[in-house]
């Protein structure tokens, strides 16, 4: 008797699921609504000094809205910058422009990085359903990230533009599962292709790691490998073609060369350096922490930058990083491996509790991922794998921020989702064959 109540329960679950995921709109407005009911009421509590707080790409946002200059990323004049990279300090821009810079235009950008969110939450189902997945592993998935807001500062009230660069990627990881199953991709598809990675660079740049492994990718796999040499380098010409407007601008306005954003030496030297923590939280807790040496909160760096210019000082926070690493390898090797913990398992989450659901939270995914291979799924596994091996992988360098996993949670869920039907059709085979 227990066990057909046991295979029955099962079985309603599993039909639930797949009755959701067989129904997107049905499952996006009702992970959508969860999201969102949840990030606005964790709002409608957040402190005065959380809505209101500012970080570089507000400040530049200001500048853009006030001045017409991408300019300005320490609340100061400090001149032309490429502290962020452009999507998000525009389109805030945008909202500045038409509220103001008071607290009704901050609980706007607040809205938007909840609602980016909900949505990217709510397409899960689909997203799961366009990857070849069960859509009930998507349904899984959207309401456990809807439901379980473990990153609240960043998908609350500290949002950039990482939901907006999740929900992008999404769907080139799609794209490029299309394209390993077509022989003969049209060249057409691989400027269209480049393109969209190119796009994606203006929010996220480290994201080019992870472009370069999926076209590796599709390089090994091919049947067809001159073809796909040429398919994959007119990929790649395109989306330097898309990133060179703003690379050209960087160069006119700061006279140097860069990728996207011009502080990469100034976060490797605050990330590596004797006072260095593995995250952003604990350096705010140390003497001559964060606020003491970064140009937002110290007034002597913020001189510093206008007196030689940003990308000089970059130059030399990028030297003074890699003597420190130099002298100290066993500490730099040390820093990584706890932000690793950190990014993968919260081992250093506050409050302490945290940890526990974040860190089963990777395992379930880590599972599902093995669930994959299980069942033949490699060409999902792989681009999935080759995310988790890329995008977070960068970050090991740099102290741990919470909205870095935003750009590649949901793909821990997707897999969890994965884990979970895998589960409940193997029940239910078990308690049929017990039956």
């Amino acid at each position: 008797m227990k066990s057909t109540a046991l295979r029955n329960q099962a079985e309603r679950l599993r039909d639930g699921l797949e009755y959701l995921g067989d129904r997107p709109w049905l499952s996006f407005l009702l992970i959508f609504s969860l999201a969102a009911a949840v990030r606005f009421a964790l709002l409608s509590t957040a402190p005065a000094w959380a809505v209101r707080g500012h970080a570089e790409a507000e400040s530049i946002a200001f500048t853009l809205a006030t001045q017409g200059r991408f300019a300005d990323p320490f609340g100061v004049p400090t001149g032309p910058t490429a502290f962020t990279a452009p999507f998000y300090p525009f389109v805030l821009s945008l909202v500045y422009r038409v509220l103001g810079t008071g607290i009704a235009a901050e609980w706007v950008r607040c809205a938007m990085g909840i609602l980016a969110y909900s949505i990217l939450y709510g397409l899960l189902p689909r997203i799961s359903t366009l990857f070849r997945l069960s859509g009930g592993a998507g349904v899984v998935a959207g309401f456990a990230m809807a439901a379980l807001p473990l990153r609240k500062s960043d998908e609350v009230y500290l949002t950039w533009d990482d939901p907006y660069a999740a929900i992008c990627l999404a769907f080139l990881l799609i794209w490029t599962l299309r394209l390993k199953r077509q022989d003969r991709p049209a060249w057409p598809q691989a400027a269209l292709y480049g393109i969209g990675w190119g796009a994606v660079f203006h929010m996220a740049p480290t994201l080019a790691v992870t472009f370069l492994g999926l076209a590796a990718y599709l390089l090994v796999s091919s049947r067809d490998r001159w073809r796909c040499v040429r398919w994959v380098a007119l990929a790649i010409l395109l989306s330097v073609l898309a990133v060179t407007p703003w690379t050209l601008r960087n160069r006119r306005e700061l006279g140097g060369w860069m990728f996207m954003r011009s502080n990469l030496g100034l976060n490797l030297y605050l990330s590596n350096s004797d006072a260095a923590q593995p995250t952003i939280g604990l350096h705010h807790l140390v003497p001559f922490g964060l606020r003491d040496i970064h140009p937002f909160g110290s007034e002597n760096e913020t001189r510093r930058v206008a007196y030689v210019g940003e990308v000089a000082y970059d130059r030399e926070k990028l030297s003074l990083a890699k003597e420190w690493i130099a002298a100290h390898p066993r500490r730099f090797a040390s820093l990584c491996a706890m932000r690793a913990a950190q990014m993968w398992f919260g081992a250093f989450e506050t409050p302490p509790w945290l940890r526990l659901p974040i860190a089963a939270f990777t395992i379930l995914g880590l599972l599902g991922l093995r669930t994959l291979w299980r069942s033949s799924r490699v060409d999902q596994l792989a681009v999935i794998a080759i995310l988790w091996l890329t995008y977070p992988t960068v970050y090991f360098v740099f102290m741990y921020v919470n909205r870095y996993r935003g750009v590649f949670d949901w793909s821990v869920a997707l897999c969890m989702g994965v884990l979970l039907i895998s589960a409940l059709d193997r029940t239910r085979e078990r308690m049929g064959a017990e039956r």
